[in-house]
C-alpha cells in the first residue's frame, strides 16, 4: 500500500520537475539571461498559485 501511495506522489513529482528543467532550458536556449529566466519562474509560480486557488474555490 505504501508503494501505491509513493508512486502516486513520485510520478507527478517527476514529471513536474521535468517540465520546470525543460521550460528553463527552452529559456536559457532562447537566450534569456539567468535574471529574466528567475522573473519568468515566478511568473509561472504565480499562475500555477492563482489556477489552484481558483480552481480549490470551486469545490
Amino acid at each position: 500500500m505504501l508503494r501505491i501511495v509513493a508512486m502516486l506522489v513520485a510520478i507527478p513529482a517527476v514529471l513536474a520537475v521535468a517540465f520546470v528543467v525543460s521550460y528553463v532550458l527552452t529559456l536559457i536556449a532562447g537566450g534569456a539571461t539567468p535574471e529574466e529566466v528567475m522573473e519568468l519562474l515566478r511568473n509561472l509560480w504565480s499562475r500555477l498559485q492563482g489556477a489552484a486557488f481558483h480552481l480549490l474555490g470551486m469545490v
